[in-house]
């Protein structure tokens, strides 16, 4: 499912109200493996491979690293 960095908040958010408990899988830019998404929504690490970063950086790191993403960076000015 492709997307943008806006529409995927809105279903992070969504899935946070309707199930707290569950905690937010993304694809890891490195290792393309699963990271998790902070219940707050401030960092993505994954155990994977020691990936560790805020959101925004992780938005701007998928963008920089996928062109398809490219076209987004302008929300994260």
């Amino acid at each position: 499912m492709n997307l943008y960095p806006e529409q995927a908040k809105i279903w992070i958010t969504l899935l946070y109200f309707l199930r707290p408990n569950l905690h937010v899988k993304v694809r890891c830019p490195d290792c393309k493996g699963i990271a998790e998404l902070a219940d707050n929504f401030t960092t993505v690490k994954c155990s994977s491979c020691s990936f560790d970063m805020t959101y925004g950086e992780y938005v701007k790191y998928i963008a920089y690293k996928d062109a398809r993403y490219r076209d987004v960076l302008s929300d994260y000015k």
